[in-house]
This record gives C-alpha cells, sequence and structure tokens, in this order.
C-alpha cells in the first residue's frame, strides 16, 4: 500500500495506463508512450 502526502489523492490517467498494457502485451514488450489528455476516466487513488 502506498501512502501520499498532500492534499489531494493520486490520480491515474486509465487510457494511458490502457495503451501502456497494449504495448506491454505486444511482441515488442512494454514500451513508454506519451500520456493523452484525460478523457474523464481517470481513477483516484487512496
Amino acid at each position: 500500500m502506498f501512502s501520499y502526502f498532500g492534499g489531494r489523492p493520486a490520480r491515474i490517467n486509465r487510457t494511458w495506463l490502457e495503451a501502456l498494457m497494449r504495448t506491454a502485451n505486444s511482441p515488442g514488450g512494454l514500451q513508454v508512450v506519451s500520456e493523452p489528455p484525460d478523457e474523464g476516466e481517470t481513477e483516484t487513488l487512496g
């Protein structure tokens, strides 16, 4: 479990996470891709 410091919970851009998962499951393996704009599917951690 992670503990975050600050006034707001951490957020993850789900669109970006899915793009990273697609590359990780490809024959070429995980590759870093640019983070796309948040499309409203951001999850809050905490």
